[in-house]
């Protein structure tokens, strides 16, 4: 005779996004990242490429092609006569 009660099916979506438990050997969870912290990472990557970028921009030397610096006489800064 076959059962009454079904065994209830999983669902199986996509949809329902994703997380990750960490656990120590002693199988004690340690931290649970979520969809919104894989968010937030890559967010600060972002930004922070966008930073290092900008940075590196503001940091390089500008070269002026001005006759002013070329025809000043250079001396040493302490100079003994």
């Amino acid at each position: 005779m076959k059962s009454t009660h079904s065994q209830p099916r999983l669902d199986c979506s996509i949809e329902t996004g994703w997380t990750i438990h960490i656990y120590n050997r002693q199988r004690q969870l340690l931290c649970t990242l979520d969809p919104s912290h894989g968010w937030a990472v890559a967010t600060g990557m972002v930004i922070g490429l966008l930073l290092a970028v900008v940075g590196f921009n503001l940091s390089t030397p500008q070269i002026s092609n001005s006759p002013d610096n070329e025809s000043a006489p250079v001396t040493a800064p302490l100079q003994l006569d």
